[in-house]
Parts: C-alpha cells; structure tokens; sequence
C-alpha cells in the first residue's frame, strides 16, 4: 500500500499495523507531529481518498466539526488501502534530522522535589541540531527509554537540558532520581518532535499555558525569543498540582522583570506556593480570563488531558485551529 502526501505528492510505503505516521517517519519524511498519541492535533491531515481505521478511535485532538469536515490524525489512522492526504507541511529534512548519540549525565539538579534537571553533554565531534519545541528519546543501558522536551534552545549551551517529573513506578525517572552524583553514560535519540514557535502576526498576542514539566519545551521558546527583538504581548499560566511544583517561579519573575511585555500566571491546584499563586486549574484559569481567542496564538505544553480539553475549549471559543500549537505528553 503506498501513502500520497499532497500537496507535494510525496508518496511511501505503508504497512499493515503501523499508522500513517509511522509510515511517514520510517521513510525519513519530515512530517509535523508531536504527542503520537491523538490529543495535540499537530499531525492532523485532510483526507482526500482511501481507506483507514482508526483502531483506538480518532484521538482527542479533532472536534466533532473537523472529523466532519474529513479531517483526521495520522498518529491513528491505519491504512486499509492506498491512502492520499492533504499535510499542512513538510519541515526541512535537515531541521529534523534524528541521530542516536551515546551522552552523559553532566549536571543533575533537583529543582523541585519531584523534579529534576539534567544538563547532557554530547560527543564534541557529533553534530546534533534541534528547535525550540523539539524533544528527545532518554536510553537508559538497558533500553529502556522516555520522551523528555529540550528545555533549551540550540545555541544557548551546547548541553541538553531536560527535566524530569517523578513517576510512581516509572522506570526512567526512577533511575534518574536515585543517581547521586552526575557522570553516568546514558545515550539520546531526537530530534523528534514538531512543535514550532508561532510566527507574529502584527501585534497578535501569545498565550502560553504548562502544565507540570511541560514547561520546559515553553521555557525553550521564551529563551529563543529573547535571543531577538521580541516586542509581542506575551502570558505564560503555569499550573501544577501542588504548590511546591512550581519550579521555575523565580525564574520566571525574573523573567517577567526583564521583559515588560510579558507577563507570568502561577497557579496550584492546592492554592500553596510563592506569593501571588492562584489556586485553581491551568485550564480553568485560562478559559476565565482570556474572553478573547479569535486573533491569538496559543502554545499549549503538558499532559494529553490538558492539551486535549485546552484545544476543544479554545476552538469552540473562537480560536482558528491552525493557531493552536501543542506538546502532549503521558
């Protein structure tokens, strides 16, 4: 079965088992996508003939109006014949061109009690390029391996910064959090990911929302954007479960100090933390304080729950799909 991606024609192998994606990425074509799990809606495509299934259903990353309109995920369809759809776009292959490096743990901090920062040094004589909004597979010696977003644009430190959460039973984050001291080989595979900085449209502001270390492909962007000559009305909402998960807060009053055009929303589900925290839900805080979506664009970083119900909110509000960019994770 072959995959015809409009409206460059690229065409691929397909087999029986894999989603459009899959297919896609196996044959090194650089398509947008991010959470491979049906919730960011980043991999999105307009179907055009063909037969699929969509064996774990359509995904939570289309509303009912664009499954109508014959939009669907290419994380879960699965062909059941020659398949043609219409892509937004192909990045550049050299902006996403993945590698398998062996790394090392350079730095470990413990930033909150349940997270931890990692800064990664790569082998000095390998190339490795990525974007802000991009991520990496973590390979423990074992195999075993876990997603984690580049906290960091390209540029700034030729380390990888990563952070990770705590997870009950997690295998990854275990072995992370019991290291004590850095300077243990682990090895990286990425860039993946499609996650792109909104380009500015006139004075169109930026909504910016994490949840947990979904921060960190976020801080990644406000970095890169201080890098330039960044004017644009800018809200981050940082929501996290208690309090004390708020692990960037200093850095981003610092960060809101330097920039007067940006402005930082804390928020703890239990209403503990630094001064000035909210207490309430990211989501909710979002959806009652910003009326107006039609001319912003929204990032939206954090676990799939989040994103999901930022992106059917958002667009039943008024937000044109096409501005909703999404990092989902878990």
């Amino acid at each position: 079965m072959r995959l015809t991606l409009l409206p460059e024609r690229v065409s691929v192998d397909m087999q029986p088992g894999r989603s459009l994606l899959e297919s896609a990425l196996m044959a090194s074509v650089p398509l947008l996508h991010s959470c491979r799990g049906g919730s960011c809606g980043a991999c999105r495509a307009h179907w055009v003939s063909g037969e699929v299934d969509f064996p774990q259903g359509a995904g939570l990353g289309l509303t009912a109006e664009e499954q109508a309109e014959g939009q669907i995920l290419l994380c879960r369809a699965h062909p059941r014949s020659d398949v043609v759809v219409d892509v937004r776009t192909l990045r550049p292959a050299a902006a996403v061109e993945s590698r398998h490096l062996p790394c090392r743990i350079e730095q470990l901090e413990l930033l909150s009690p349940d997270v931890l920062r990692l800064r990664l040094r790569l082998p000095a004589i390998e190339p490795f390029n990525w974007s802000a909004g991009q991520y990496v597979d973590l390979i423990l010696p074992d195999g075993t391996r876990r997603a984690y977003s580049l906290a960091a644009p390209p540029g700034e430190d030729p380390r990888l910064e990563i952070h990770v959460a705590r997870v009950d039973g997690g295998r990854v984050s275990g072995t992370l959090f019991a290291m004590q001291a850095p300077g243990a080989l682990l090895s990286v595979e990425g860039p993946f990911g499609g996650l792109e900085l909104p380009v500015p449209t006139g004075t169109a502001p930026l909504l910016l929302v994490a949840g947990g270390t979904g921060y960190a492909p976020i801080r990644a962007m406000l970095r890169e954007l201080a890098q330039g000559a960044w004017t644009r009305p800018t809200r981050l909402y940082f929501g996290v479960r208690r309090g004390a998960d708020l692990y960037a807060d200093q850095e981003l009053r610092q960060f809101e100090r330097d920039c007067p055009h940006f402005r930082y929303v804390p928020l703890s589900e239990d209403g503990a933390g630094p001064p000035g925290v909210r207490r309430g839900r990211v989501h909710a805080a979002v959806l009652e304080a910003e009326p107006d979506y039609a001319a912003a664009d929204v990032v939206v970083a954090g676990p799939s729950a989040l994103v999901a119900v930022m992106r059917q909110e958002l667009l039943a509000r008024g937000l044109p799909a096409a501005r909703f960019y999404a990092d989902a994770f878990g």
